[in-house]
């Protein structure tokens, strides 16, 4: 039996984007086919410099008072440019 295993490089995202008119933001469409919990889409993503991107995602958690709804934000920076 082989052990279960996921490849996350290979797993594509199944949502549509497009950039704003001043390429400032990038808008994610909603697809109603997506998994919304292991494939949530951002609220938000906006370019804050040549190689930076923030995103705003709302998860569902759980906690000792029961399940929260937080707001994450994330900032992905590109630090070489290999990848």
């Amino acid at each position: 039996m082989q052990p279960y295993s996921v490849n996350y490089a290979n797993q594509a995202g199944p949502y549509r984007f497009s950039f704003s008119e001043d390429l400032r933001q990038i808008f994610v469409a909603a697809n109603e086919k997506a998994d919304k919990i292991r494939w949530a889409r951002p609220e938000s993503v906006f370019i804050e410099a040549r190689d930076q991107l923030r995103l705003i995602n709302k998860r569902r958690i759980y906690t000792r008072e029961g399940v929260k709804e937080v707001t994450i934000t994330t900032l992905y920076e590109r630090f070489t440019t290999i990848t």
